[in-house]
């Protein structure tokens, strides 16, 4: 399970920030439009990958950054780029506290979009 979400459409997405990686990976990639970005920044699910290499030949770039390597200037240097990006807010449920249970639930059957917050 990834953090965040996605809305999958082919050939869709400018940028893809990955901390999953996975099987998830061929369905990332193929989201991006020509010349999108994929960047991965760590591998929950695992760093075994597969997906077409053709897909490289028009102009998807892709890379990654290790939390052991990052430091203060590539840091900034990427929370410039996405914020660059004017991504919208993911959508939000706001449920109490003592609803954990049933939020859990809701992410466990993929019943909502976007994030979860719990409020006392």
């Amino acid at each position: 399970m990834g953090l965040g979400f996605f809305l999958y459409s082919p050939e869709s997405a400018d940028a893809v920030l990955d901390g999953v990686a996975g099987p998830l990976f061929p369905t990332l990639i193929s989201a991006l439009r020509p010349t999108g970005r994929y960047c991965l920044v760590g591998a929950a699910a695992g760093g075994a990958v597969s997906f077409d290499a053709w897909s490289l030949l028009d102009g998807r770039v892709l890379t990654g950054y290790s939390t052991e390597t990052l430091d203060g200037n590539v840091l900034r240097a990427a929370t410039r780029e996405l914020l660059a990006l004017r991504l919208p807010p993911p959508p939000t449920t706001v449920l109490p506290l003592a609803e954990a249970a049933r939020a859990h639930e809701l992410l466990e059957r993929r019943e909502v979009r976007g994030r979860v917050v719990l409020v006392p």
